[in-house]
C-alpha cells in the first residue's frame, strides 16, 4: 500500500510459550498464558508491512534534518492519521520539542501541517490521547485539549481533579473517553497511579471511576474492543528499577468493574503502539513494539477478546522504535519514528 512491500504472507498464528520475561508488573500469582489458536474463520486474510512517506519535519537549526520523533501523539479521525507532538532528535543527546501536528491522507499518501496544539512541545512529552467522534482528546498531567479535524482547530476542555500524570493510557469506548495510571509529574520520587477516570464529551466533565485493581503502573498498552477496554502490561517501579509486566486487564464501562484476561504471550514491555483494527470481519486488538530497559521489540500481535487469545504476525521492519507514535487509517496500522512502516491487512 505505501511502498514496496517487505513482507507478503498470510495470517501467521502461532504456539506460544511462557517467556523469560523481566519480573512482572502485577502482584501476579501463577502464570495463565495460553496457546493462540485461529482467530480469523474463512480464508486468512493477507497480512503485510510496507513503507510509508516521512514526516517533513524541520528544526529551529538551518540544514539541520531530524532522524527521528519521539513521543508522538499518534490517533486518526474521519479516514486521517495524525501525529502531535515530539522530541526531535539531531544528534547524541540533542533535539528540539515541538507542538507541531500533522495529518497523513492515505489516498494520496502525503503529510499535511495542521495547526499545532497550543502546549508548547515540551509540555507533550508523555501524552495520553483518545478520540470521540470528530475530535481528538490529549491529555497531559491535569490539563484536557480538544483538537476539531473539521475546523483545524483547538480547544482547552475540562481539568481532571487527580495528580498530574504522564505515561497514562487512554481509550474510548461508547462516546466516553477513558484515562488512568502513569505516574505523577509533581512528585520528585517515582509516584506511580492506579486511579481511572471517564470523560463525558456532552457535559465537559471528568468523573473518578473504579480503580484499576493490578500493581500501579506507568507506560501500559490500551485499546478497546467491542464495547471493553483492555490494559496491556506496563512498568512498574519497586526495589530500585523498573518492572515489566505481561498481564492483561479488561475494564467494562457498563458494570465499571475489572477482570484479568489471558497474559499477553510476549515479553513484558511499556510504551508499545496500540490500537484497533478490523481484520477478516473481526475487531481485533493490536499491539507492535514496546521496550524494557534492554530491549525494544519489533513482534507484532493481534487480540481476540471473543476468544480471549492473542494471534502473532511478522515483526515489524526495520528494527525497535523507541515511543513511536501509532494510528489505524482504513486497513493499516502505521506506525511513524520519522520513517514510517505500516502493517496493513487485505480486508
Amino acid at each position: 500500500m505505501y511502498g514496496h512491500y517487505l513482507i507478503l504472507l498470510s495470517l501467521v498464528i502461532v504456539s506460544c510459550r511462557k517467556e523469560n520475561t523481566p519480573a512482572s508488573a502485577d502482584d501476579a500469582s501463577s502464570s495463565n498464558k495460553k496457546a493462540t489458536t485461529g482467530l480469523v474463520q474463512g480464508p486468512p486474510p493477507i497480512v503485510w508491512w510496507s513503507d510509508g512517506p516521512t514526516i517533513p519535519y524541520a528544526d529551529d537549526i538551518p540544514g539541520d534534518v531530524p532522524r527521528n520523533n519521539e513521543y508522538g501523539q499518534g490517533f486518526s479521525i474521519n479516514g486521517k492519521g495524525y501525529v502531535c507532538g515530539s522530541l526531535l532528535t539531531t544528534g547524541w543527546n540533542t533535539g528540539d520539542y515541538i507542538g507541531d501536528l500533522w495529518e497523513f491522507d492515505p489516498a494520496t499518501e502525503s503529510w499535511t501541517e495542521k495547526s499545532p496544539c497550543p502546549l508548547a512541545g515540551g509540555q507533550l512529552i508523555e501524552a495520553a490521547n483518545f478520540v470521540i467522534g470528530d475530535n481528538a482528546y490529549i491529555v497531559i498531567g491535569n490539563a484536557t485539549y480538544q483538537y476539531n479535524q473539521p475546523t483545524d482547530t483547538w480547544t482547552q476542555k475540562a481539568y481532571i481533579f487527580s495528580v498530574p500524570r504522564a505515561l497514562a493510557t487512554a481509550f474510548t469506548i461508547n462516546d466516553k473517553g477513558y484515562i488512568g495510571l502513569g505516574y505523577d509529574q509533581s512528585s520528585s520520587q517515582v509516584s506511580e497511579q492506579n486511579d481511572w477516570w471517564e470523560y463525558d464529551p456532552v457535559a465537559d466533565r471528568w468523573t473518578q471511576k473504579a480503580a484499576f485493581p493490578g500493581a500501579k503502573r506507568e507506560g501500559a498498552a490500551g485499546f478497546a474492543v467491542n464495547g471493553k477496554g483492555y490494559v496491556i502490561g506496563g512498568s512498574h517501579f519497586a526495589n530500585g528499577h523498573g518492572n515489566w509486566g505481561s498481564k492483561v486487564w479488561q475494564y467494562d464501562p457498563v458494570t465499571d468493574a475489572w477482570s484479568q484476561k489471558s497474559d499477553f504471550p510476549g515479553a513484558g514491555r511499556y510504551e508499545a503502539v496500540a490500537a484497533t483494527g478490523t481484520i477478516g470481519g473481526v475487531e481485533l486488538g493490536l499491539l507492535v513494539g514496546g521496550g524494557n530497559a534492554n530491549t525494544l521489540f519489533t513482534d507484532a500481535w493481534e487480540y481476540n477478546s471473543a476468544t480471549d487469545n492473542w494471534g502473532q504476525f511478522a515483526n515489524m521492519p526495520g528494527g525497535g522504535r523507541y515511543v513511536p507514535a501509532g494510528f489505524v487509517v482504513g486497513h493499516s496500522l502505521c506506525i511513524t519514528n520519522k520513517t514510517m512502516v505500516s502493517l496493513n491487512w487485505s480486508r
